[in-house]
């Protein structure tokens, strides 16, 4: 066989493992997640939610989100007060088919923090997404919260 076909067949045999996973992820793995974080959403008294992203096919995602709230920043002169967005924790597949799992930090609108606006925690093959993996990720994203409301967190400045 000569090395173009060698370079055609390793590309099929790609796109087949692509397919794979987005239907592992389309046939399972997006109702764990779901279902996971819906079921901490119930059993913990806590301002969260759980919402999808779905306009775009085999590019969804589903988060794990802090409610919004007024941050008690108000500009006197506009009399308009600023709201804190809370921060979420998505689960998303990519083209590649792999759950990228990722934490978007909370702000104030139009107040940034010196920070980046998400952080990518993880990359899995679909398989690897189990119910205690997904758990480990809500614990790891209510660390990676704290700190916006402790003392510790970063000097703020207006966005431009």
């Amino acid at each position: 066989m000569d090395q173009i076909q060698e370079k055609i067949d390793s590309f099929k045999k790609s796109q087949k493992i692509i397919e794979e996973k987005r239907l592992l992820w389309k046939d399972g793995k997006k109702a764990l997640i779901n279902d996971v974080l819906r079921g901490i959403v119930s059993s913990y008294d806590f301002p969260w939610h759980v919402d999808k992203h779905e306009t775009l096919t085999n590019r969804e995602s589903i988060y794990l989100s802090m409610e919004n709230f007024p941050s008690g920043i108000v500009n006197i002169e506009e009399k308009r007060s600023y709201m804190y967005i809370g921060g979420a924790l998505h689960f998303g597949q990519l083209f590649s088919g792999k759950i990228s799992v990722w934490i978007e930090n909370p702000y104030v609108e139009e107040i940034a923090y010196c920070k980046e606006s998400y952080v990518q925690i993880d990359l899995l093959e679909p398989s690897d997404v189990t119910e205690s993996k997904i758990r480990e990720y809500v614990v790891k994203f209510l660390d990676m919260m704290k700190p916006f409301e402790m003392e510790s967190r970063a000097l703020i400045g207006f966005k431009r």
